[in-house]
């Protein structure tokens, strides 16, 4: 795979979360094109100011598990992913199969439960890159997260 790959998977669950609110008639801007926004790992905001970082999990459905990505390594070396870095207020999590709903959860609620829960932790081969993963098993953590439907 990669980074053209990544970026194009990526935009199906953007596509989602922007339609959800758009048609519940909310105003809500794409940022993921813009250079400044890429390096805050943020790529909505909404008219209230709230911004949102939105993951395409592919293998969601298969595993039951949120990969949750902690640092990647490649050719410059190792640095912390988007779960730490990000300046997004909410992280939101689509399976591209159920493009009709989407989870959300704050960044500040997520960083938490990584925190102080025991994840089990992978690192997966990319390609071009290795990726240290968390799994969140999201049945068990569910109650954490909101449902947005449509």
């Amino acid at each position: 795979m990669s980074f053209t790959d990544d970026k194009k998977r990526g935009k199906v669950g953007e596509r989602v979360v922007k339609g959800y609110f758009e048609a519940i008639g909310a105003e809500i801007r794409d940022l993921s094109e813009e250079s400044e926004y890429q390096a805050q790992d943020v790529d909505l905001i909404a008219a209230d100011g709230l911004t949102y970082e939105v993951k395409t999990d592919y293998r969601f459905a298969e595993t039951g598990n949120l990969a949750l990505e902690d640092s990647v390594t490649n050719y410059y070396g190792t640095h912390k992913s988007w779960l730490w870095t990000s300046k997004a207020d909410y992280f939101c999590f689509v399976d591209p199969n159920q493009t009709d709903r989407f989870i959300a959860i704050s960044a500040e609620n997520l960083r938490h439960l990584v925190r102080f829960e025991s994840f089990r932790k992978v690192t997966k081969d990319d390609g071009y890159k290795y990726i240290s993963l968390y799994l969140l098993p999201y049945w068990k953590y569910q109650e954490c997260f909101e449902v947005y439907e449509y």
